[in-house]
Order: C-alpha cells, then sequence, then structure tokens
C-alpha cells in the first residue's frame, strides 16, 4: 500500500471546518490524486458523520474523509492550523471539538480506510507523534508522517 502524503500549515486563520476541508483539498487537487467533487464529499459527509476526535490535553484532531470513487490515488492532506477550527465530535454530534489538525483521507478502497484510520488512532495515542506534528517545521512533516504511519 502506497500512500502520498501532503502538508500544509494554514497562513491565513481559517475560521470554519468547511474551510478547512478546502485547503486541504487543494493539495489533493494539485497533485491531481482526487476526482472533481472530492472536497464537497468530505464536507458533506462531514455534516451527517463528523470526524472530530478530543484526545488528551483537549488536543482536537478531525478526519474528514469522501467517496473513494472519487479517489485517483490514495494520499493523506495533513493540515496544521494556526487557530483551531470546530468539528462536530465523532461520537457525539451534537457536540463540537476544536481541532488544530486535520488529516483529509483520500483512500482508494475500504481496506486502505480501516487500515490506515486504525494505525492514525494508535499514532494519536503516542507522545512523540504528537508533539512532531505540533512542533516540527511543514517542510518536515510529509516525510515525518509517511515514516510515522509506515513504520506503525
Amino acid at each position: 500500500m502506497t500512500i502520498r502524503i501532503f502538508a500544509t500549515e494554514d497562513i491565513n486563520d481559517i475560521s470554519t471546518y468547511e474551510d478547512a476541508i478546502i485547503l486541504a483539498g487543494e493539495k489533493l487537487k494539485k497533485a491531481d490524486v482526487i476526482r472533481k467533487g472530492f472536497t464537497q464529499a468530505c464536507i458533506d459527509r462531514e455534516k451527517e458523520f463528523p470526524t472530530g476526535l478530543k484526545l488528551k490535553n483537549n488536543l482536537g484532531i478531525a478526519i474528514p474523509h469522501g467517496n473513494s470513487k472519487l479517489v485517483i490515488d490514495s494520499s493523506i492532506s495533513f493540515l496544521r492550523l494556526n487557530k483551531p477550527v470546530n468539528f462536530g465530535l465523532m461520537e457525539d454530534a451534537s457536540k463540537k471539538v476544536s481541532c488544530k489538525f486535520l488529516f483529509n483521507l483520500a483512500l482508494t478502497n475500504g481496506t486502505e480506510h480501516l487500515n490506515t484510520l486504525r494505525q492514525l488512532m494508535k499514532l494519536f495515542q503516542s507522545e512523540k507523534f504528537l508533539s512532531g506534528i505540533t512542533n516540527l517545521p511543514i517542510s518536515d512533516l510529509e516525510l515525518f508522517l509517511l515514516d510515522s504511519i509506515k513504520h506503525n
């Protein structure tokens, strides 16, 4: 399984989860790894099935994803936000979680999707991983994420 990873840092102080998903999707679109409609599918899905997670220390991470039929090459677009934005909480859609990090999953099949989610959930428990996505320069994050996912 080969997954491409793209990392972006928001420098414009995005204020909504929709805008965060759009920014993450721009990297995927530029790399030509998604089809038209993927980013909107992620936004639409987020309304029905929120993906915000609240980790220890109130750290919020969102994992939006869309229809695998709209994916050309399996990829993850990681976004680190300057100011957290609210996503619906995965386990209770009526609640919100303030998310500073977004992993926009664009994966070609269900098995790959489940395996990647499982790997990410493990990584989210690692202090070293969380410190890395928080503190590393954005230029080092693609390699760090690829390495972390591959070796988890």
